[in-house]
């Protein structure tokens, strides 16, 4: 679901016609009745059959730019057990807009999840594909005439692994720097799912700034715990939503990660008055006292990486 500029509410998903299912758009006025009037008159809605077979709306999104409204998704039109991502396109008035690609294929077996636009108005989508028998996150980006974003991965998609097992990736997000977020849950190992973030450069590579390898495993409980969302604070740290199991329930579970991938804990800074340590963030020096002090220092020479205090070339410990 999005809110248009005009406040009007549309929605985005996948309805029966009787033998198998279609994308389906609505828009509701401000008042909650369909806008039957403005929204393919007279109904307020549009049906559009990607292919012969299934297809499923997932995400809804509307471009900055014109007001058009993008649907994601997945169809197997190509046969019963291929699934490809699909992505159709409407204006302001609810005609497909038959300029846009509205089927893509990633692999054999790619379910596409959620959709985003980044500030250059590419679309990207995200989800998971089926990779040597098992699924892995997947990400396509889109020019704004549906073909495939070339300078993203070199064809325009990418696959990560998670582990051996299989992932399902559910929702994503876009920094103001283009970096792509993706949020889902993956085997940890034992049989139980960990919430899993993984953070795309701009040209598809995995960003190695995030949790050094581009990827963070969140164990909460014992049990599954699983990311089904994700938003982005104004100050760049990273929020999700899920759930975990109690092991009699699942709970609403939320993280909040900083910018470079970990966990936004508390942490309690003590500063020793003996300055003047040189080495980079959080390495033991020589120049600072026994007793875990380390040697407090961000490269820039301004703040300290975790709580965001003037410490410059500080001795430091948290507690």
């Amino acid at each position: 679901m999005v809110i248009d500029s005009n406040g009007k509410i549309v929605v985005g998903g996948y309805s029966y016609n009787g033998s198998n299912y279609d994308f389906i758009v609505l828009r509701y006025n401000t008042n909650g009745t369909l806008d039957t009037a403005n929204f393919n008159n007279p109904n307020g809605y549009r049906v559009t059959p990607i292919g012969s077979g299934d297809d499923r709306g997932f995400d809804v999104a509307i471009q900055p730019s014109d007001g058009y409204i993008v649907v994601a998704g997945e169809t197997n039109s190509l046969g019963p057990t291929d699934w490809d991502y699909a992505v159709a396109r409407y204006d302001t008035v609810g005609n497909l807009d038959t300029t846009w690609t509205t089927d893509v294929s990633t692999n054999n077996g790619d379910f596409g999840r959620d959709l985003a636009i980044d500030s250059n108005g590419k679309i990207v989508v995200s989800g998971s594909s089926l990779v040597g028998g098992t699924l892995n996150f997947s990400t396509a980006r889109y020019n704004t005439n549906g073909s495939l974003d070339t300078s993203f991965s070199g064809d325009g998609k990418v696959t990560t692994a998670v582990g051996a097992s299989n992932v399902w990736p559910n929702g994503s997000a876009i920094q103001t720097d283009n970096k792509v977020l993706v949020v889902g849950h993956s085997d940890s190992g034992g049989g139980d799912y960990d919430i899993t973030v993984v953070r795309y450069n701009t040209d598809g590579s995995l960003d190695t700034s995030f949790h050094a390898d581009g990827i963070t495993q969140t164990p909460l409980r014992t049990g599954d715990d699983r990311g089904y969302d994700m938003a982005i604070h104004p100050d760049g740290k990273i929020v999700v939503s899920g759930a975990s199991w109690d092991g009699a329930n699942y709970d609403v579970a939320v993280v909040r990660y900083r910018p470079g991938g970990v966990l936004d804990c508390p942490v309690t800074v003590s500063l020793h008055p003996r300055g003047n340590c040189s080495v980079n963030a959080f390495t033991t020096a020589s120049g600072c006292p026994s007793g875990h002090w380390d040697c407090v220092n961000d490269q820039t020479g301004n703040t300290n990486l975790f709580t965001g205090i003037d410490v410059q070339k500080q001795c430091a410990r948290r507690e």
